[in-house]
């Protein structure tokens, strides 16, 4: 059904298919018979080229748009949007583009949405590797501009995190890891603790391996006891004992201060 129906979207995109004045659907007039309709618009190989070539419809602001969309998601703020894309005027023009080829919509929150998932990943995976770090380093920005001081801000830490993440800005994602981290156990969701907390000390140990300022021993031995913490809340209480006690080890004995405080 998917394929069926971007392959419509495509036939009245080309205006091979077109509705008439009494609201009738009619093919165009040099497309009447299958054969002038298939040498129109032939098959695509697959879904991919299908989307590609919805894609490539588009004018140069609105694959600009869609491109930095497909960056923040499948759903997401249009002043975010226009923010990361780094279009004013233009960008009101564009996402009425993409809402006329039903590549974006209305969410159910007042935001935008792909259409469909699939449009969304077609496109972003066609986006050079070279250029998505500086994607998700816009996006990460439009978001700390629009959310990071807003009273919702903790709802957005583990996005940030994902796109500094993305955009190999190491600092700015451990910070959001760990205020990610902070947010969930206080949240009650000690598993999403766990992740952001274990993903935390990977990257940092990843990080000085590379030759990278670490982030102190202390700042490693809270990061484990908060680690600790989310693991006794799972019940898991091996995983617990041991990152505690990687915290204590870590510590001189001053430290114990740090593993009792909040």
């Amino acid at each position: 059904p998917f394929f069926i129906a971007e392959y419509l979207r495509l036939a009245i995109g080309e205006r091979i298919l077109r509705r008439g004045p009494t609201g009738v659907w009619a093919m165009h007039v040099a497309a009447e018979s299958p054969t002038a309709l298939r040498a129109a618009l032939p098959l695509p190989g697959g879904m991919r080229d299908l989307v590609r070539r919805r894609f490539e419809q588009l004018g140069h602001d609105a694959r600009a748009l869609v491109q930095i969309a497909t960056v923040l998601g499948r759903e997401m703020d249009a002043e975010v949007l226009f923010e990361a894309a780094g279009l004013d005027r233009a960008g009101a023009a564009a996402l009425q583009e993409l809402r006329a080829r039903e590549i974006l919509e209305e969410s159910e929150r007042g935001g935008l949405r792909f259409g469909h998932d699939k449009v969304r990943e077609v496109i972003y995976d066609e986006i050079p590797e070279s250029r998505r770090p500086g994607m998700h380093l816009r996006a990460a920005r439009a978001i700390e501009a629009r959310h990071g001081q807003g009273p919702d801000r903790a709802l957005h830490y583990a996005v940030l995190a994902h796109h500094y993440g993305h955009a190999a800005a190491f600092e700015k994602t451990l910070e959001y890891l760990e205020k990610a981290g902070e947010h969930a156990l206080h949240a009650a969701t000690s598993a999403d603790a766990r992740r952001f907390f274990e993903r935390a000390l990977q990257l940092e140990a990843e990080g000085r391996g590379r030759g990278l300022a670490g982030q102190g021993e202390g700042k490693r031995a809270r990061w484990q006891r908060l680690l600790g913490e989310a693991c006794y809340n799972l019940g898991d209480l091996g995983s617990a004992r041991l990152h505690l006690q990687h915290c204590l080890d870590s510590l001189e004995p001053a430290g114990t201060k740090v593993l009792t405080s909040s």
